[in-house]
């Protein structure tokens, strides 16, 4: 005579469930470090983006990168440039120094937006460093997001070199 045996469906359907939990927890980690990961190369993207605008601009304006003075032309941008005066070189014809003074603020502003707007943030910052000769290193840092630094975010920089 055979035994029936009763529950034995519902700790079959116990461990599965308990499987099924594992593995999609295990899923959402995985969703969670790649959607990090994207808005990280992101932001990579956007600041070599930057860097190659304001070449674009030392090149459009040639005489504002031969100025010789360190704290004019693009020469030394720190980042902490002031609202220069005038602000818009299309509406009042600027001298080539003014321009460059235009383009570091604008640049500046514009990395400093949130990142929505096409920015990197308000930690971001945008430098320019004239080397010898014609040579300028143009670097733009913000933080993005890090797993193992204490903060959750890390300070990363991309720079390029470019001879006007």
């Amino acid at each position: 005579m055979a035994v029936k045996q009763k529950g034995f469906s519902l700790i079959e359907v116990l461990v599965t469930l308990i499987v099924m939990a594992i593995g999609i927890s295990g899923l959402i980690v995985v969703q969670l470090h790649a959607m990090k990961n994207v808005n990280n190369s992101q932001s990579r993207t956007v600041a070599t983006l930057f860097a190659y605008d304001m070449a674009e601009r030392m090149r459009a304006n040639p005489a504002g990168a031969a100025v010789s003075a360190s704290t004019a032309g693009y020469n030394d941008i720190d980042g902490a440039e002031s609202e220069p005066s005038p602000q818009n070189c299309s509406e009042v014809a600027c001298s080539a120094v003014e321009l460059a003074a235009v383009d570091a603020w604008v640049w500046n502003q514009d990395i400093k937006k949130i990142m929505p707007a096409g920015g990197l943030g308000p930690t971001g910052k945008g430098t320019v460093t004239r080397g010898t000769g014609n040579l300028y290193t143009i670097a733009v840092t913000w933080n993005e997001q890090d797993r193992n630094a204490a903060t959750g975010v890390r300070a990363k920089s991309v720079s390029i070199q470019v001879q006007i």
